[in-house]
């Protein structure tokens, strides 16, 4: 018997937070502001191997409040007696 599960990661900080403008592009590779924000290709990279995995990430933030990210991963409890933990 095969039981699906999932596994959950949340990161969270309070930092300047994303304005909903720019939510779906801090996920492309070479992303930057005009402030001089994120340069990197961090997100991106999660994003291209949480997707490889099946999974997803979404983010909610808020300016000056923060920003909190969800990463979900799917995988299959192949030993009926191995429990996941809850």
């Amino acid at each position: 018997m095969k039981k699906k599960d999932y596994v959950e990661i949340i990161v969270k900080d309070t930092g300047k937070g994303i304005p909903d403008s720019l939510k779906t592009k801090i996920f492309e590779q070479g992303f930057s502001t005009k402030e001089g924000g994120a340069r990197g290709i961090g997100l991106a990279l999660v994003k291209n191997n949480v997707n490889i995995l099946g999974g997803s990430i979404k983010v909610d933030s808020k300016v000056g409040v923060g920003s909190k990210f969800v990463v979900i991963i799917p995988y299959t409890i192949k030993n009926e007696n191995i429990k996941s933990c809850k």
